[in-house]
């Protein structure tokens, strides 16, 4: 969080997330599993999204409300996100994968199996946001090519943002869909 202006992050994948959702209007429902200190929650709040959290761990929750500002009001629901997806009988315009177990992502979640289930709650024009480490080559990179190839043949059209640095430092965020998308 800048300390500055606590409403925006010092992370830059930050900013990749809502350029990428502000193609959808306001009052949009957006889907956020995961939440941290809640930059990307701050951020879809900004486009005046109607934004429902997923997040495992109340500790978590109580943090981000204590100590970075996140708005009380917050719909956070405590619950395991592949569960959630699940059971919910909401479908959502933009739904985010922003998880990770401290470095780890959650390989539950990144399955062909788990893709489907996302597809049954995403809009017909709707959109899955993954963030993900950033490397692409070399044996580092077997993951995201891994991730990149299941999304595909879940029935999903793929794009990938990747954020500025060495891919030791970046995120890979990846743009799926079920049909091309204009983001122009």
């Amino acid at each position: 969080m800048n300390l500055k202006d606590p409403n925006y992050s010092l992370w830059d994948y930050a900013y990749y997330f809502p350029s990428a959702a502000s193609i959808y209007p306001e009052g949009s429902d957006a889907l956020l599993l995961g939440m941290g200190g809640g930059t990307l929650v701050k951020q879809f709040e900004r486009l005046k999204f109607n934004t429902v959290v997923v997040e495992i761990d109340e500790r978590i929750r109580d943090v981000a409300f204590k100590y970075f500002f996140i708005n009380p009001g917050t719909n956070v629901i405590i619950d395991d996100a592949r569960h959630y997806i699940r059971t919910t009988g909401k479908k959502y315009d933009v739904i985010t994968f922003d998880l990770y177990l401290s470095e780890t992502p959650p390989s539950h979640l990144l399955t062909l199996e788990s893709f489907k289930d996302v597809q049954r709650i995403l809009k017909p024009e709707g959109m899955l946001m993954i963030n993900f480490y950033g490397f692409t080559t070399g044996e580092l990179g077997r993951a995201a090519r891994s991730l990149y190839k299941t999304i595909n043949t879940s029935g999903f059209k793929t794009k990938m943002m990747v954020s500025p640095g060495s891919e030791l430092g970046r995120n890979l965020i990846f743009l799926a869909s079920f049909k091309d998308l204009d983001f122009s």
